[in-house]
């Protein structure tokens, strides 16, 4: 029995290099949020190139990501996480 193709949805995931589809925008947010394939920042809605790309947003966002380290980009949930992450790092 032949394979059948799936029909293409509605929204492809704005990755150009990226062939998936979803029936709805937060369908692809969500993938793009979660795919080891993508760095996106959910919180500014900004695909990134790369995972150098994604790190160097996250440290000259500082209104978007208040508790980001701005050495490394890792972020943290609250603000003694990151004074504690930026003590051990010294």
């Amino acid at each position: 029995m032949p394979a059948t193709l799936e029909p293409l949805k509605a929204i492809k995931c704005s990755y150009e290099d990226c062939y998936q589809s979803f029936d709805t925008k937060e369908e692809m947010i969500r993938h793009k949020k979660y795919s080891e394939e993508h760095e996106y920042c959910s919180k500014c809605d900004l695909d990134c190139e790369d995972l150098d790309a994604y790190v160097l947003h996250k440290i000259t966002a500082p209104l978007q990501h208040k508790k980001a380290c701005r050495h490394c980009g890792d972020e943290f949930h609250t603000k003694a996480g990151l004074e504690r992450h930026i003590a051990l790092v010294r």
